[in-house]
């Protein structure tokens, strides 16, 4: 059973032009460790932050609560490379949907609504990731 869906778009740009202008500030506000990590390890890495982008918003609205909504994070939303361990190279896609893992408020508010399970899509094209995600139960 669907209990929520959301979908967002980021562009590419903004995403690269916020992490040069607010540099590890950015990062550390928006993404976790993780999230940061893997970014690095890829050749555009600014592409790949902003699919996680996209996913964590995404992620948020099929929540009901949108950006900052009910005390609900960013961070508290990790997207993770499902398909990490079998990647071809550093810079191949992974074989895998990725994954998400809910802490603190963002937990919190999927129990509430009888969520069980986060899935999400993340795709690039022409300078835009795009995402979507499904809370079922």
């Amino acid at each position: 059973m669907v209990l929520g869906l959301g979908v967002d778009l980021a562009e590419v740009g903004r995403v690269a032009a916020a992490w040069r202008r607010h540099g590890p500030r950015f990062l550390n506000r928006i993404f976790t460790a993780g999230e940061v990590a893997e970014a690095s390890s890829r050749v555009h890495p600014e592409e790949h932050l902003a699919g996680r982008f996209a996913a964590k918003e995404a992620v948020l609205k099929a929540l009901g609560t949108g950006w900052g909504g009910k005390g609900v994070g960013f961070r508290e939303v990790e997207v993770r490379s499902a398909g990490a361990s079998r990647r071809v190279s550093p810079t191949a896609a992974p074989t895998a949907a990725p994954t998400v893992a809910l802490r603190g408020a963002a937990a919190r508010r999927a129990r509430a609504i009888g969520g069980k399970k986060v899935l999400v899509s993340i795709s690039h094209t022409g300078g835009l990731a795009v995402a979507t995600a499904v809370v079922t139960r």
